[in-house]
């Protein structure tokens, strides 16, 4: 009995990891995250690469005009894109850092049906995060969900608006945007000069919360069991310590 109890504990804690677990990460170690020359999964158009071998991190230098104006980085490729809703998408989180001199950021995420915010439907975080200049990382969470996000209008001059519902965008996403834009109704990036760092990038996926409960009950009909029989339990070789759970969320890339 003791062997069979301390296994479902560890089985447990396993599906409190899995549930916990992310849908996709992109934490730049590697070359198809976003410097492989500009050829990445993230694309940015600040400078050549986004990141030197030597420094795992989305890197952009933007100086406020065309074609580098300001914080920008996209992905369109099928494993951050597609159907949310089936996917179980509820938020994107990420690092950043703002090493810029002397001007504020003010981040946003965008998702549209289209590839640009030139065509298509578009919406945007209602809310911003402030990131003020010459500042260290700091962790950054979105939520994607009809009441946390406006319609964008068009980025062409004097554009409308989409026709599509949150509902058609959530469900056919063409394109995942990180952007710094002070209005929440532009998917595009304002000017903006000065440095700036994008790490651990990940989709958030729904909390499974059903294995949760199973497991937890198993667990307590176990040991209720173990009562009933009249076997003493040492109450400190069962206790599952938070910490064991929440160690990781201490971390610089709580999302891995």
């Amino acid at each position: 009995m003791r062997i069979a109890k301390t296994q479902l504990i560890f089985l447990v804690l396993f599906i409190i990891h899995y549930a916990s677990a992310n849908l996709i990460t992109a934490d730049f170690s590697q070359g198809t995250d976003g410097w492989n020359h500009g050829q990445g999964l993230w694309t940015i158009q600040t400078n050549a690469n986004g990141l030197a071998s030597n420094d795992p991190y989305l890197y952009m230098d933007p100086v406020g005009v065309a074609p580098r104006r300001g914080i920008i980085v996209w992905n369109d490729n099928s494993q951050w894109i597609g159907d949310y809703n089936t996917k179980g998408v509820t938020s994107i989180g990420f690092y950043a850092r703002n090493a810029s001199l002397s001007q504020p950021l003010y981040f946003r995420v965008a998702i549209g049906n289209t590839k640009s915010p030139q065509s298509g439907t578009w919406f945007v975080s209602d809310t911003l995060t402030y990131l003020d200049y010459d500042d260290g990382w700091q962790l950054i969470n979105f939520n994607l969900n009809s009441n946390s996000m406006v319609l964008a209008s068009s980025a062409m001059a004097s554009g409308s608006p989409g026709t599509n519902s949150f509902s058609d965008v959530f469900s056919n996403v063409a394109a995942l945007r990180i952007i710094s834009q002070g209005s929440a109704f532009s998917a595009i990036c304002e000017d903006h000069y000065g440095d700036a760092y994008i790490d651990s990038i990940a989709l958030v996926p729904e909390p499974q919360t059903v294995g949760l409960i199973v497991f937890s009950s198993l667990l307590l009909i176990m040991l209720r069991g173990t009562h009933e029989a009249k076997t003493y339990v040492n109450p400190e070789k069962i206790k599952v310590s938070s910490s064991i759970i929440g160690d990781s969320f201490n971390k610089k890339t709580p999302f891995l």
